[in-house]
């Protein structure tokens, strides 16, 4: 091996990575003798390490130079490159997301939408396509001539102009999707296109929609019985004229919500939850024209009564003014106790158990909760029925119910697999979020922040069905940024720290009974621009919370904690070792885009393509 004087001299000028020290102890001359080894290894490169050997003896500090200098050929430490697995277009984007749950190994993914205030739920898809779709487009809607062969995730194109691909510009144009798709229920499943222009679908070799003709974005369906875990070829051909361009293949079943069908394996938007309790069937809906149940104007299947959109009519065909709805199912009674029934309306509403009207609110108003309690027995079969009716102006009808062993939820079906797209509530501020237990039950809650001068946050603690509660609202000061849990106040539960962005303070808020409270800190002496819970260097106090730190804009820091007896105490100076601590806690991030990892993937959403993004090595 070679190495020259001028390697010798700029050793001690290389950055010295680590030693390491082995003593040699042996036996020479009738007694014992020993040798300290020092291995220097300095880096030359990010994937070359210089080695030296030093040599210690108990009569020379260093008495010879060993010369073995090793240059190295590292493999790199540097991550394998992962590789874009699947990506989601989220159409309006999200402020902010966070990963709520991990059941089983399969994450939830829970994000607030801009402008809307709306919380989405993405999740892994169980059912769909086997593996990837292979598409192939041609530059004619006859399906000559192709021009371009790719995989594909789903086929959801709701893009209008020219051409689904970059690669080519035409605004005549014709594609193929094939590939295998597996239901997880075997049951009857209804396949949705919907397509501008032309299209043909084929599943396990039956041809079930044929619409080959021109026309703008149109939905055909056609019903298949399929059988669970089996595997099902399908081919879709699809045909462009000019004009915009939209293609979209969807599917829906007694236990699976209408959604785009997907790779199993990856992400759409909603996530499923098991209901224990709740009613024997889905709701049975039947719409009239007016108030008096006389003109019928349609019919449909509900899961819950929880229409809260102003926009949206509650059903296809039904207007949003001027009509009346009844809701019919029953509910098998599981626990013997009292259950509260909950209905908020806007306009008038009427509920009926068992025959007899519990709630009659047949009046124009304002979104109104009126609520009544009743006692039954285990194994009681109660028929149940909401009228409704819708004046004019706003629309809102929402049925909630608790009872023995389970609080205030949506009423649904029981036993069955929900897949909700967005939380069962409205008035969230979009924001940030973030997943913590709040109540030490072992579920993660939510916690939604509005970061724009409005002061408020939003709390929404999962209940026992694995979905969420309604929103409590926290007001606090001018603009919460950014969160922190830990036990301030020795109740055993955690309290959350809020940040405020623009004053020199944090707030705490902790659950006193059922009312959530939100106590100031002291003033600090300018704004702070992060917090952090510091580490303990000492013997705990359990009467003291741990270190709450601060930092300012110019490296200014200090730390502050509370007493079980005194309350908060006075901010304190930061030493050395927890300055240096902190700013190796602070992790980078780059701008627009929020990576979270977990075990060899990233799940990542970028705000500049408002794509959901999983990596994977």
């Amino acid at each position: 091996m070679e190495f020259s004087r001028k390697t010798i001299r700029i050793l001690p000028l290389l950055p010295l990575i680590s030693v390491k020290r082995y003593s040699v102890i042996f036996f020479a001359s009738k007694k014992l003798k020993k040798i300290d080894l020092f291995f220097l290894f300095r880096s030359i490169s990010p994937r070359k390490v210089f080695i030296s050997l030093l040599c210690k003896t108990p009569r020379h500090f260093f008495s010879f130079l060993v010369f073995v200098f090793l240059i190295l050929n590292l493999p790199s430490h540097s991550q394998p490159a992962k590789q874009l697995r699947s990506s989601l277009l989220l159409e309006d984007g999200l402020d902010d997301f966070t990963l709520w749950e991990n059941k089983n190994g399969v994450p939830v993914i829970a994000g607030v939408q801009y402008q809307s205030g709306k919380l989405l739920f993405l999740s892994l898809t169980e059912q769909g396509f086997i593996g990837k779709i292979e598409g192939r487009y041609f530059s004619e809607p006859e399906l000559k001539t192709e021009i371009l062969k790719r995989k594909e995730n789903s086929i959801f194109f709701p893009y209008g102009g020219d051409s689904f691909s970059e690669d080519y510009k035409g605004d005549s144009f014709g594609a193929r999707w094939t590939g295998t798709i597996k239901p997880e229920y075997s049951e009857k499943y209804k396949f949705t296109t919907k397509t501008d222009d032309g299209v043909r679908l084929w599943v396990d070799g039956k041809q079930i929609i044929n619409q080959w003709k021109d026309m703008g974005a149109t939905d055909f369906s056609a019903e298949l019985e399929l059988s669970s875990g089996k595997e099902y070829s399908f081919k879709m051909e699809y045909y462009d004229k000019g004009g915009d361009a939209y293609a979209e293949l969807s599917w829906e079943s007694l236990s699976t919500p209408k959604s785009v069908i997907r790779e199993v394996g990856s992400y759409d938007v909603g996530y499923h939850f098991q209901n224990p309790f709740g009613l024997e069937t889905e709701w049975e809906s039947n719409y009239f024209q007016g108030k008096e149940f006389q003109n019928k104007i349609g019919n449909k299947k509900e899961t819950f009564l929880n229409f809260t959109s102003n926009t949206e009519p509650f059903a296809k065909g039904i207007p949003l003014e001027n009509f009346c709805a009844r809701f019919s199912s029953s509910i098998k009674i599981p626990v013997t106790g009292e259950y509260r029934f909950t209905v908020t309306s806007d306009d008038g509403v009427r509920l009926k158990l068992k025959g007899q009207n519990k709630i009659d609110q047949w009046i124009g108003m304002a979104p109104t909760e009126f609520s009544e309690s009743l006692s039954f027995i285990e194994g009681e079969n109660v028929p149940i029925e909401v009228e409704y009716f819708q004046g004019g102006g706003g629309k809102y009808l929402r049925l909630e119910w608790e009872g023995p062993g389970f609080s205030k939820t949506l009423l649904g079906p029981k036993g069955k697999k929900f897949r909700n797209k967005e939380t069962p509530s409205l008035g969230l501020y979009p924001g940030k979020i973030f997943s913590k237990d709040l109540n030490e039950d072992g579920k993660n809650d939510l916690v939604v922040l509005h970061t724009a001068y409005n002061g408020k946050m939003s709390i929404l603690l999962q209940n026992q069905f694995n979905s969420l509660n309604p929103p409590i609202e926290v007001r606090l000061g001018k603009d919460p940024e950014d969160i922190l849990d830990s036990d301030l106040d020795f109740d055993l539960d955690r309290d959350i720290l809020v940040k405020s962005k623009s004053e020199p303070l944090f707030y705490s808020v902790w659950n006193q009974g059922n009312v959530w409270i939100a106590e100031p800190s002291p003033k600090w002496i300018e704004p702070i621009q992060s917090i952090s819970i510091l580490p303990s260097y000492g013997k705990e106090n359990p009467n003291e919370s741990p270190y709450i730190g601060i930092a300012g804009k110019n490296g200014s820091y200090a730390k502050i904690r509370k007493s079980k007896n005194k309350g908060w105490g006075n901010f304190e100076s930061l030493s050395a070792q927890e300055i240096k601590d902190w700013k190796q806690k602070q992790n980078d991030s780059t701008e627009g885009k929020k990576c979270i990892p977990l075990g060899k993937k990233d799940l990542c959403y970028d705000k500049r393509t408002k794509e959901f993004q999983e990596f994977t090595e």
